[in-house]
């Protein structure tokens, strides 16, 4: 799943490795389903997994320690629809 490269952790799969919000938590936010409060949200959220997370290298540097992080819906994976993954950039 993860490979350390000097203090970095690029991973296929899995669970994301955030420093803000969890990843399934933005994506279902931007489906627009709601809220943390609302369990249409939740609902979405769990629908979510981590396609690919990338994180800085000395070679690749986005901020302050930041990942960027692509997901897609369980349904749109297993429809090999990637034309509906989300894209978030996680930074310090």
């Amino acid at each position: 799943y993860g490979h350390r490269h000097h203090g970095s952790r690029h991973q296929v799969g899995g669970h994301a490795m955030v420093l803000q919000s969890p990843f399934e938590a933005v994506a279902a936010a931007r489906q627009g389903a709601g809220w943390y409060d609302e369990e249409s949200f939740y609902a979405e959220a769990r629908q979510w997994v981590l396609l690919l997370q990338l994180d800085e290298t000395p070679h690749m540097i986005w901020g302050d320690g930041a990942h960027i992080i692509w997901g897609i819906r369980r349904d749109h994976l297993a429809a090999r629809d990637f034309s509906r993954t989300v894209f978030d950039a996680q930074g310090h």
